[in-house]
């Protein structure tokens, strides 16, 4: 059977990878005490670890020693074959030569290692109920673990996502998922992680507020009396407010609107608007 390559080290970024080619004489008896010689071989079929070579180096053990691994090794593949050293004998025959053994340098993985489809954008807008689909996955070695966590807005910490597979992110959006998502890649060497910004665009049933009581349905005035009219609005970006009379006729586009206070778990966006001391006269409805 042809030889095997085993790796004796990690493939780490800066350090020496050494390689062991397990083999077996097919020539001789098993019993026979004489050492392999080992031939090792690029993917070009090029025999590497001459003497004089300070990149690819054969110990007195037949392993080969790759220094300095850098990040142009990666994917490089190498070969061995046994040749077993028997006197009397003018070409000693070679063994077919290993599966190849590919090059995959370790190391702690990096924001370009992970892949977002589809591509990344530093802050994505949707509107309320729209779908947010986005798939992580990194390429590490050694392999990577790869999930999504939330942090919310107005918050400082992050918390994991519970979703059915850990690298999909697939949301119905509402208002409550604005906030940060970040993809985290981990192996055993470290952690990266790429992120983006969620905007949600929303635009809640306004309310009424008559007098400043809330949700009046009706009214009874008399001509000339002075009513205070406010319509308040919860909606992301600031909206427009306009009122108009129930004859159509507009009574008020002035953008004099503000923010008004928010309370509870969800950061609600309120603006008012409010015609104060509004005096009515028939001729307007």
């Amino acid at each position: 059977m042809p030889p095997s390559i085993q790796p004796l080290t990690s493939a780490l970024e800066g350090q020496t990878l050494k390689l062991s080619c397990n083999t077996s004489s097919r020539s001789l008896p098993a019993d026979h005490g004489l050492s392999s010689y080992i031939l090792w071989q690029d993917e070009l079929n090029v025999t590497i670890g001459r003497p004089g070579d300070k990149k690819y180096v054969v110990n007195a053990e037949g392993q080969l020693e790759i220094h300095n691994l850098q990040s142009s090794d990666m994917g490089r593949h190498v070969t061995c074959a046994s040749s077993d050293r028997a006197e009397g004998v003018a070409t000693p025959p070679v063994s077919d030569p290993s599966p190849p053994y590919q090059i995959r340098i370790e190391g702690k993985p990096s924001a370009m290692n992970i892949i977002l489809t589809p591509p990344l954008e530093t802050k994505i807008i949707r509107i309320e109920l729209e779908s947010l689909d986005y798939t992580c996955t990194a390429n590490c070695e050694p392999r990577c673990t790869v999930k999504w966590s939330f942090k919310r807005q107005g918050h400082l910490i992050f918390s994991p996502l519970q979703l059915s597979e850990s690298h999909i992110l697939n949301l119905k959006v509402t208002q409550k998922d604005r906030g940060t998502y970040r993809c985290n890649a981990t192996n055993k060497h470290g952690e990266a992680s790429r992120e983006f910004n969620l905007e949600v665009y929303y635009l809640n049933t306004p309310v009424l507020i008559v007098n400043q009581t809330m949700e009046v349905r009706s009214i009874v005035v008399m001509e000339e009396d002075l009513i205070s009219l406010t319509c308040l609005v919860d909606a992301f970006p600031a909206p427009h407010i306009r009122w108009n009379s129930p004859n159509t006729k507009e009574l008020s586009t002035k953008k004099d609107y503000f923010p008004a206070a928010s309370s509870g778990e969800v950061l609600h966006n309120n603006y008012s608007m409010t015609l104060s001391s509004f005096q009515l006269f028939s001729n307007l409805f």
